[in-house]
This record gives structure tokens, sequence and C-alpha cells, in this order.
């Protein structure tokens, strides 16, 4: 039987069951916390989010699924990153990397997004994700709503490529950033946005400065620039005389890891 994204499981049982594997079952290895503190993230703020490492070996593995096999029953299935394999929960097994949990607006944990410690097929990001598997589901690619507090209050937020370089950007600019993986992910964001967020009048877009190389990525940037000007935001473009390549890395080079609004 397969399964897709249809499969998933309501928001806050996925959220369960993904933040008792973050906070209990899994821990972060020390080269991974020095990849994270080089990205400007501080120790507390590391720990604060729940940065986890990987399982190295088949016998963890099996020991997160044991330990998550009552939740994942009582779930029926459709959690990201699980399956069944002949009446056992099992974890699909992933590269050597490191997890970011990824929050909807609510907070709630709703996919897992690992950097690999070595890109795969030139790619350096991928989803837990167990879809077409018994009891299995995807992922999604959902937006990451970083600084979720913050857009509580907030009468601006910036939307940015990636989960991780939200995170980042969101911790050095003290400010509401939300990341998002693609087309998929911009789907229906400025509703979400509107609903949730009332105060929220203007929106950055702060993609890669390489966006006007990449086609696609750039027909990306006008299409989520149309969704909110059609939702009543006020819409800039946000760019940055380089080298660096991301928001967070220009954040990180300009501001020297300190935590400063920017304009």
């Amino acid at each position: 039987m397969s399964y897709t994204e249809s499969q998933r499981a309501p928001a806050d049982i996925i959220n369960g069951v993904l933040s008792r594997l973050i906070c209990r079952e899994l821990s972060l290895r020390p080269e991974h916390r020095a990849a994270l503190l080089a990205r400007g993230l501080s120790t507390v703020e590391i720990e604060r989010k729940h940065y986890v490492s990987a399982p190295t070996n088949r016998g963890e593995y099996r020991r997160v699924a044991d330990s998550l096999s009552l939740l994942l029953e009582a779930s029926g299935g459709g959690i990201p990153g699980f399956y069944r394999n002949h009446g056992c929960w099992e974890m699909v097994w992933r590269p050597p990397g490191y997890f970011l949990a990824v929050r909807d607006e609510h907070g709630f944990v709703q996919a897992l997004l690992q950097r690999v410690d070595r890109p795969l097929d030139g790619g350096k990001y991928i989803w837990l994700s167990s879809a077409e598997r018994d009891g299995g589901a995807s992922s999604g690619a959902p937006p990451h709503f970083a600084g979720k507090t913050l857009l509580q209050s907030a009468q601006e937020a910036t939307i940015t490529e990636g989960a991780l370089k939200a995170e980042v950007a969101s911790y050095l600019s003290d400010a509401p950033v939300i990341g998002v993986a693609g087309t998929h992910s911009i789907r229906g964001l400025a509703p979400r946005l509107k609903t949730n967020f009332p105060k929220l009048r203007h929106v950055f877009v702060a993609y890669d400065r390489d966006m006007y190389e990449k086609p696609q990525v750039l027909g990306a940037l006008y299409k989520l620039v149309a969704q909110f000007q059609a939702c009543g935001f006020r819409v800039r473009v946000r760019t940055w005389p380089g080298p660096e390549k991301g928001y967070d890395d220009y954040l990180l080079a300009h501001l020297g890891g300190g935590r400063t609004q920017v304009a």
C-alpha cells in the first residue's frame, strides 16, 4: 500500500511524536554542534531548538523505533519518517547529518529537515519522509516559521529559502523569518499569515543572491510576490551587495553574531 501526503496524521499528533524524537531520543554530536555554532547560533539557541544528529547505526535506529512504538501505534500511522515493517515500526534510514525541527505557525513540529554531512547528488538538505511505505507519510516540505512568537506582534516579516537559513536569520536579526522549500511551500502562505497574524503588513523576500541566474527560482519569487500583494501586503525584495550568498550569511558577516534589528 502506498501512502501520500493525504495520509499524514493530524498536526498535533505529528508534533507529539517528532517532539519526543528530538527531545528525548536523539542527541547532537560535537561536529554538528560546531557546524551550527559556525553559522552564528549560540549554544543556548541550539539546545532550545533541539537540533539533533541522525542515528549512526542499526541498533540506534531500532532503539528509537522501539521507544516510539506506542506513540506510533496510537497515531495510527502517518508520521513522516516512520513506517510499518512486518508488524513492527521502523525509522527510515538517513545518511550522517543533523536534523532541524520544521515548525508551523502554531509552533508545532511538522517535519524534520536534515543537513547531510556529504551532499547527495548536489543536495545538502533532505526531508525525513516515509512516503510510499506502509503506515508512512510524506514530509510535505512545509514552510518553517522561525521566531513564531515574534510574529504575534510583528508588522513585518522576512521570507527566505530554506528552514535552516530562516532559523539562523531569525536568531541573528531577532525578527520573524519564514523559510520556504519551493513552490509547494508558498502555496496559500499569504492567506495563512493574514489569518494568523493580523498585525502583519509588510513582507520582505530575501532569496539567495544567485536567484537572477536561476529562472525557476526567479519565477517562484514572482509568484510569491504576487500572492502576497493579492492579499494586501506590501512586499519588497531584499538584496545586499555581496559577496554573501544568503541572507543568513549576510547577517552573520555584518553583525558578527550579534542580535540586532536589520532594516
